[in-house]
């Protein structure tokens, strides 16, 4: 076992040892290239000659750019090339400091932990170096040497040779990645770990493009529910929403939250409701939300809380026989048919109130949708119903249902019911109201809108793809489909992207194809994509991708050896944020943020773009703007865009003498914001739309959506079910409570697993206060300070013997994982909690027998895997879907990180 497999098997870690082994790695070079620049470039310390000292601190503006929510703004100190130090916020000039600390037209973007570790990040031991080739098997981490740039572009590009003229004989190139769709038609795994039920829903409810109000709106309501938000640790893409929930707080703005855990929202953001006595905190059981919702949506509903005269002019399908003449402005993306003019009628049994009846009708009435509710999710009756009252009482109310919700068996069905309840009350359409999720005003309210570059980077096209779904990526691989039926899988290939994969033949044929399957045979990893990790399955995928028959190349562009990197067979080392520049105006929509370059590039990493431009050039295809080949750096580049750049049209409406600063005057700051009063907040098109004008089929907000129902009989009758309803999905396409493929219901009826196992814990995962989804995994300082664990309930711990901080191991039937416990009353009883985004990292010593069906017979075979020591909570994700995936939205129907029903024991439990 190497150094390095020894460090990351280890569960508990002190910083100190992490430096003591990461150093040795660095002095010995045996991994990831650690050898402080090789050929004399620039490293963390590199013995040069003739080294002239700078004795001036240098300070250069610049921001940060994961996707942990938000941008913050930092000031780095720099001297003899290297980053010193760094601060962030302070720094911004104030007028006022203590008012404006205080404002909320202006917001300080402080930084937390994450932000400033971007220097730890930068100066990792592990960081990549050069260009390396694997010459073991994949995966395994001793096997990577290092080559030149040369080789790894030639071997790069002679790859792409061999697959792209794969697609005489297949229609289409069988890979997926880099870029490889200049070629020619390739395939594409589809599908958000964060947000594929919320896009779907969407899609079919209220239009894939609808949005909520920009976050200061808040500010406006009466009442804010938190569904399952940690708003500490994630800031929902665009805002600060954590300084607006403050802002709230501070205004008296009563606020609940709905969660599994104890977070720090609970804690630090929740307030309760004392009109109505409810408590600040609802603790709640895993994938029970669509129960709530929908035991809420009949409390509302016999009380005569909701708004006839809003759901008459704006929705469809809320009342039995509902009928609309579509205004809406679209076609049918498979017909082709306009909407304008059609008429829509809910089938019997699918409008709301029939859902409403039927759910009394089933459960015994009024008192008994409660019961149902209440013995699904924990909460007492009289809390469900007291929140339904509160939430159809007071007017406006924000639903905030956050992305994370949605990550769950049925949640899609969450959305929907969280939309359903917006609408229902009439608060989609008041300021201080909401539409039930929290997709926060799009881009074109950007207060800053940059200019185009005159030189084009090529004048290549680019083709399409057929797509599939991402959680299925293994499967597909190794079998050649995804949870579609080859039928459907053909319809789509050839009505979406024009190439007929073939009738489907029970015989593989690699040679030819036209046996009914998808292909790939080639991987290319993007940088900070993390696909392994962030994608799906994990063993199911790695199964697939060590099969060097099937998958005959992969490469990958990263920072660091990341667990998708491990399995490429090509590595190339890319820049950091801080090693070049570029322009952000779309992350937050009243701010614009430079990134300067900070430091120049290290080692041998290069940009992305040149990495592309000297690939295609290799292929006969002209990407000269970038790189060695180009006639314009990144800062060349920028310059244009902001010499081109205007002020939106939306934000002249609140401040029409704005004016954009120069370049020079934008860079020195690092960020340019606006203020907006929260009485002119933007608001989003959900608010903003004309009844009629939803973006939907019927153009309003579906209680019911035609499109999903129909769906299949548009591509035929073939497709069709004998009794001639819906196809694709195994759930009614409507608002309602969908039991998910495994949950609660399943520990209650004591379900047998394919091990023969009766797992009574439901796994749930959040965000960790170290990572950005998985960038910063590998910082040591963060990982000291906020290790992985699985978190456990005291009394479920002690049913298994388990005392805190031990190291136990979690299982279901598709992996296992062994991770520190804490144990606490934090969590709710039957609840674990395992962060997401932990490394994946192969044990050496302890394997385990999962059970998964990799050919797609409905049958679970058994393979020997190893355990996985990095914690990673995908690998005990399950890949049956409930529905598969949609090729017009692009998103599954299911995304499950949330809900698996998993068990928790100190020894392992093969060996029990």
């Amino acid at each position: 076992m190497s150094a390095m497999e020894q460090l990351m098997e280890k569960t508990q870690l002190s910083r100190r040892k992490f430096l003591q082994v990461a150093g040795a790695l660095s002095a010995s070079a045996t991994l990831y290239g650690c050898s402080g620049g090789g050929d004399g470039s620039q490293g963390a310390v590199v013995a040069q000659d003739n080294l002239v000292l700078d004795k001036e601190m240098k300070t250069v503006m610049s921001c940060h750019p994961f996707n942990c929510g938000s941008r913050c703004t930092f000031k780095f100190y720099v001297k003899n090339g290297r980053m010193i130090k760094l601060t962030s916020a302070g720094d911004i000039p104030r007028a006022d400091s203590t008012a404006a600390d205080e404002a909320v037209d202006l917001v300080q973007r402080r930084s937390c932990q994450r932000g400033y570790a971007q220097i730890k990040r930068q100066y990792q031991p592990d960081r990549l170096k050069y260009p390396m080739k694997q010459t073991l098997e994949r995966g395994n981490l001793n096997g990577f040497k290092r080559i030149s740039w040369e080789e790894a572009y030639t071997t790069i590009a002679d790859q792409y040779k061999i697959v792209t003229a794969r697609k005489d004989k297949l229609g289409y190139i069988p890979a997926f990645g880099g870029y490889l769709n200049y070629f020619g038609v390739v395939t594409s795994p589809q599908g958000a770990p964060s947000f594929e039920n919320y896009f779907n829903c969407k899609y079919g409810a209220i239009g894939i493009n609808a949005e909520n109000s920009y976050a200061p709106d808040i500010l406006n309501s009466k009442l804010i529910i938190n569904w399952a938000v940690d708003a500490t640790v994630s800031f929902s893409w665009q805002p600060h929403i954590f300084w607006w929930l403050t802002k709230a707080k501070e205004k008296g703005i009563p606020i609940i939250t709905v969660e599994a855990n104890t977070t720090d929202s609970v804690t630090t953001l929740s307030t309760g409701y004392p009109n109505y006595n409810l408590p600040a905190y609802l603790s709640v059981r895993v994938e029970s939300d669509a129960a709530i919702l929908s035991a809420m949506a009949n409390v509302i509903y016999r009380k005569n809380l909701h708004d006839v005269a809003f759901i008459n002019q704006y929705c469809f399908g809320f009342y039995k026989g509902d009928t609309v003449v579509s205004q809406a402005t679209g076609s049918h993306p498979i017909t082709k048919k306009a909407y304008a003019g059609q008429t829509f009628t809910t089938p019997t049994g699918m409008s709301f109130v029939e859902y409403l009846d039927d759910l009394e009708a089933k459960n015994g009435g009024y008192a008994g949708v409660l019961k149902w509710a209440s013995d699904l999710s924990g909460l007492t009756s009289d809390n469900i119903e007291k929140l339904a009252i509160a939430y159809g009482s007071t007017k406006p109310a924000f639903l905030y249902g956050g992305w994370g919700v949605c990550r769950t068996g049925n949640g899609m069905h969450v959305m929907w019911l969280l939309i359903a309840l917006a609408a229902m009350t009439g608060n989609t359409n008041k300021r201080g109201g909401g539409a039930g999720f929290a997709n926060w005003v799009s881009s074109s309210m950007n207060v800053v809108s940059l200019g185009g570059n005159k030189l084009s980077a090529t004048t290549a096209k680019t083709s399409g793809s057929i797509a599939f779904s991402v959680n299925c990526t293994g499967k597909l691989i190794m079998n050649g489909l995804d949870n579609r039926a080859p039928e459907q899988l053909r319809a789509d290939a050839l009505n979406f992207s024009s190439v007929d994969l073939g009738a489907w033949k029970t015989t593989r044929d690699d040679v030819n194809g036209n046996d009914g399957r998808l292909r790939v045979e080639m991987i290319a990893f993007g940088p900070n994509q993390n696909f392994v990790n962030q994608k799906g399955p994990i063993n199911p995928l790695l199964l697939a991708i060590k099969k060097r028959d099937i998958v005959k190349f992969t490469y990958g562009i990263d920072n660091f050896m990341t667990p998708s990197m491990a399995m490429c067979d090509i590595i190339l080392p890319q820049t950091t944020h801080l090693e070049e520049s570029r322009i952000d105006t779309g992350a937050q929509w009243t701010t614009a943020f430079m990134f300067n370059k900070v430091i120049e590039p290290m080692y041998e990493c290069k940009t992305s773009y040149e990495i592309q431009s000297e690939i295609l050039h290799r292929l006969g295809i002209d990407y000269g703007i970038y790189g060695p080949r180009g006639n314009a750096s990144d800062l060349d580049l920028i310059k244009e865009q902001w010499a081109g750049a205007k002020i939106g049209s939306r934000y002249a409406t609140v401040n029409p003498n704005a004016t954009l600063p120069s370049f020079e005057e934008f860079s020195a700051a690092g960020v340019l914001e606006f203020p907006v009063p929260t009485d002119q907040a933007f608001l989003g098109s959900a608010v903003t739309t004309d009844p009629g004008k939803y973006v939907t089929d019927t153009g309003r907000i579906n209680f019911f959506s035609p499109y999903y129902f129909y769906r299949d009989q548009a591509l035929g009758a073939k497709f069709q079910k004998p009794d001639g309803g819906y196809y694709r999905t195994r759930d009614v396409p409507k608002a309602m409570y969908a039991r998910p493929i495994e949950g609660y219901s399943d520990i209650l009826e004591g379900k047998l697993n394919a091990k023969g196992i009766k797992y009574t814990l439901q796994m749930k995962t959040s965000h960790n206060r170290r990572r950005v989804h998985s960038t910063y995994d590998n910082v040591a300082l963060l990982k000291e300070q906020f290790p992985g664990i699985l978190i456990i309930n005291a009394i479920d711990a002690a049913a298994r013997g388990i005392s805190n901080r031990d190291v136990v191991y979690a299982y279901n039937d598709f992996g296992c994982i062994k991770v520190q416990c804490i144990v606490t009353k934090r969590i709710r009883q039957g609840v674990i909690n395992v962060s997401d985004g932990e490394w994946y990292r192969a044990s050496t010593s302890e394997t385990y027998e999962a059970w998964i069906d990799m050919n797609g017979d409905g049958t679970a075979e058994k393979y020997v895997v190893p355990v996985d020591v990095g914690g990673a909570p995908n690998t005990l994700m399950h890949h049956i879907e409930m529905g598969p995936m949609d090729p017009v939205t692009g998103y599954t129907g299911d995304n499950n990180w949330n809900g698996h029903l998993v068990e928790v024991s100190k020894t392992h439990p093969d060996k029990k």
